[in-house]
């Protein structure tokens, strides 16, 4: 039984890790899918190649530290 225990916490943490890295997107997207008047994305046409790098590096940098604290 404490062994069934064990896989399942770590089978959680896995999840719980993916579920962070998708909860980013998730709120950049939400956030930057809604229809202002004013958003940076329609006056810079530089605006969404750089919200998707910086997603991406946030993802990223949830992912390392992730894998270092080995619960990928």
């Amino acid at each position: 039984l404490s062994l069934v225990s064990l896989r399942q916490n770590e089978v959680m943490k896995k999840l719980a890790g993916y579920a962070a890295m998708l909860a980013v997107p998730t709120l950049f997207t939400s956030w930057y899918g809604m229809n202002f008047t004013h958003m940076p994305e329609l006056s810079q046409p530089w605006a969404y190649p750089a919200i998707i790098t910086v997603v991406a590096c946030v993802v990223g940098t949830i992912y390392l530290a992730l894998k270092r604290a080995k619960w990928l």
